[in-house]
């Protein structure tokens, strides 16, 4: 005859098992779910961080190649943009002379050797000239800054119109280009005196000035 209170443990002994296995199998499915949500959430923003890199290193290579191209070309058309160039000199069209040699990077390409000095001149020259009001009667209502602003690039301006700026650099300086230079310094001279009441004498000796002695002069004078 079965004993009725060994079945009856053995029947919850079994029941209580069950209860456990599915807790546990419940548990184990819920941990198993969630680490997947968690490996796919931090998944996702690595997959997006590889994708922006690849496509980082997609438009660099392209900048690079399309650079690479067109200072290829530009330096196949060396003859006709160095005529270009020196066009614009001799009709001072030093402003347009300026974008023009940034638009074909002039300045970084060593096929433009020849041309350096003068494009180095212009540049300082247009840069000066934009913190001058020229459009303006009383040209000393400048704040500080455009003043002190005025002053470095006229240093600059001042040091690059030299011969000796280029005296140990890889750059080929002509007899062209030193009255091109000159040219340039006349024509920032009569500016100054124009705006700025700055004198012959000033003029001669603005060489050795430093960029405070030249704010200091530019203050004087007004």
């Amino acid at each position: 005859m079965e004993d009725k209170y060994y079945t009856e443990s053995h029947k919850k002994a079994i029941d209580r098992y069950d209860k456990d296995f599915n807790n546990t199998e419940k548990n184990v499915h819920n941990k198993a779910d969630s680490n997947s949500k968690k490996a796919y959430a931090f998944a996702i923003p690595a997959v997006v961080i590889a994708l922006l890199l690849i496509a980082f290193i997609g438009i660099a290579l392209t900048g690079s190649v399309k650079k690479a191209v067109k200072k290829s070309a530009i330096t196949n058309n060396y003859t006709e943009i160095s005529n270009k160039i020196y066009s614009y000199l001799d009709s001072s069209s030093y402003k347009e002379l300026s974008d023009y040699s940034d638009e074909i990077d002039a300045l970084d390409n060593k096929a433009f050797d020849k041309e350096y000095s003068v494009l180095m001149g212009v540049r300082y020259y247009v840069w000066s000239v934009g913190f001058m009001n020229t459009n303006d009667s009383d040209n000393y209502n400048l704040t500080q800054s455009d003043v002190s602003n005025l002053a470095y690039y006229l240093s600059q301006f001042y040091y690059y119109t030299q011969l000796s700026a280029y005296k140990d650099k890889e750059v080929t300086m002509t007899s062209d280009n030193e009255k091109y230079l000159n040219k340039m310094r006349e024509d920032m001279g009569v500016l100054l005196k124009k705006y700025y009441h700055i004198t012959d004498e000033d003029l001669e000796a603005i060489d050795t000035f430093s960029s405070a002695r030249i704010e200091q002069c530019l203050i004087q004078r007004g």
